[in-house]
């Protein structure tokens, strides 16, 4: 696979999303560019193949750069990235959520360690053959921004 041989370091430890961002040089990993491993994920699975992320939860609006600090990452940034990258957010679970988890502490600190507040997110590869063919009937509903002026007009 393209991606073990490229990016063999985060692939093999199952780094979490935040370490795309901030790889420190002191661990010898190198510096990865997040949007080409993304690109080279999405070109690795087939259509319809999925990719689950699971990682500690910044506080809403956190800078990129906390990922580097605190080992943490808004969800906004990983979804808004994920999604840019030709991915379909496809669900999302609270199951691993702690709503009395302090952000300000990075995630190995002993009063959050193994308790911090994570999310959990599934996207999906979109699948050419679920995309509506031009002139189906369903083809308007899904991708027709303006569905009903047009449906005014035609009428």
């Amino acid at each position: 696979m393209i991606i073990k041989r490229v990016f063999s370091p985060a692939v093999k430890r199952g780094a979490f999303y935040c370490e795309l961002q901030e790889f420190r040089a002191i661990r010898g990993w190198p510096k990865i560019d997040a949007a080409k491993f993304l690109a080279e994920l999405k070109k690795s699975l087939k259509p319809g193949g999925m990719l689950g992320v699971i990682d500690h939860s910044a506080e809403a609006g956190s800078p990129r750069a906390t990922g580097g600090t605190l080992h943490r990452i808004d969800p906004q940034i990983v979804i808004s990235e994920i999604e840019a990258a030709g991915f379909v957010l496809e669900s999302a679970s609270d199951v691993l959520r702690n709503m009395n988890d302090d952000y300000s502490l990075g995630v190995f600190h002993s009063e959050v360690r193994a308790k911090t507040d994570r999310f959990v997110v599934k996207f999906r590869k979109p699948d050419w053959r679920s995309v509506p063919e031009p002139g189906s009937p369903i083809f308007g509903a899904i991708c027709d921004p303006f569905p009903v002026q047009r449906m005014a007009v035609a009428a």
